[in-house]
């Protein structure tokens, strides 16, 4: 028996023990498992966003609405008028009955005029006709002749005078160059004024020296900072009224053709030159219920509408005469970069 005994000791083997490196190997094995593991569902650990926060974060990213409106919004009032004391609503104008020049009127309620001021320069001109205000509130203003050239000699039309805010004193701004030398056939230089706020741009039509043979119109583009002609358009057409609108395919001049009922269009680069060749937007004629008028004024709504005042206009004196004109106002397309008729009013 103790034969067997000694066998089985000399064939039996003690269980080996793990090496402790074996064991810091499997440890770090699981922790890295583990941080997979939580890194790709760490999505489902976060709480999610109730509905309402969710849609908010949403529509901080949606994009705006583009703006399709007129380039004046930043036109902003004298600043001399503050210090006039007019207890009423203050209105400047150059077509107050019985002043020369421009004019300040007080109006109270019901529209009646209460109170008139007249700075001693602004009679210096002569009768005054289109005007326009910068976003500092200087004020630029164009002569035209009415029922003489006495005061507005034909020579001294294609001027430009400026209306300083804070003074009030009125002085040649710019002298534009005429195409040709005045004639007795037409007594007219510069016709419309717009500003531009995004451009800091001033433009100017003249028919200085157009006849009934001739066309030789032209549009100015000016900086107001200095009176400098930055851009010079030959249009191939006389023009009275003009004014720039930012549409779907970026800003556009709009203008009034002075021949006819045409209402024509340029492009703008962003520096508000003029780029391209002009394009036919409609005849006020061709307007259902419109008329042969020549478009004098373009102006828009802060809601994107144009309105434009279309008057007899001739070449002559006479038209200054008639006070009565009629006003379309046409609403913006922009799938179609068109202009549809909303209205026609005649007023006086």
């Amino acid at each position: 028996m103790s034969k067997y005994k000694k066998k089985s000791q000399q064939h039996s083997t003690p269980s080996p023990e793990l090496p402790w490196r074996a064991v810091w190997f499997l440890l770090a094995a699981v922790v890295l498992i583990l941080t997979g593991a939580l890194i790709r569902n760490r999505s489902s650990i976060l709480p999610v966003p109730k509905p309402d926060v969710a849609q908010s974060l949403a529509s901080e990213t949606t994009v705006p609405e583009p703006v399709y409106q007129g380039a004046t919004i930043c036109q902003t009032e004298p600043i001399f008028l503050s210090e006039l004391g007019f207890a009423g609503k203050a209105i400047g104008g150059t077509s107050l009955t019985g002043y020369i020049g421009f004019v300040v009127a007080e109006q109270d309620d019901a529209g009646n005029y209460q109170q008139v001021y007249q700075h001693p320069s602004w009679t210096m001109a002569g009768y005054l006709g289109p005007f326009v205000r910068d976003h500092l509130g200087n004020t630029f203003a164009a002569p035209t002749p009415f029922s003489s050239v006495e005061l507005n000699p034909p020579e001294a039309q294609n001027k430009v005078y400026k209306i300083d805010t804070y003074s009030g004193e009125m002085a040649e701004f710019v002298n534009l160059p005429a195409a040709l030398p005045p004639s007795p056939a037409n007594p007219y230089g510069v016709m419309g004024l717009f500003y531009d706020c995004d451009t800091n741009s001033l433009y100017a039509a003249s028919i200085a020296g157009s006849t009934a043979e001739e066309v030789v119109g032209r549009v100015f583009r000016i900086d107001t900072t200095g009176g400098k002609i930055e851009d010079q358009w030959s249009a191939g057409m006389d023009i009275l009224g003009l004014g720039v609108f930012s549409g779907v395919h970026g800003k556009r001049l709009y203008v009034g053709s002075a021949r006819d009922s045409g209402v024509f269009s340029v492009a703008l680069d962003e520096e508000g030159n003029f780029a391209g060749e002009p394009r036919l937007e409609f005849y006020l004629a061709g307007l259902e219920g419109g008329g042969n008028d020549k478009v004098q004024r373009i102006t828009f709504t802060p809601g994107g509408e144009m309105v434009l005042k279309g008057i007899d206009f001739n070449y002559n004196l006479s038209a200054s005469s008639k006070p009565h004109c009629n006003l379309y106002t046409m609403t913006y397309s922009p799938e179609s970069d068109s202009w549809e008729l909303k209205s026609i009013e005649r007023v006086s």
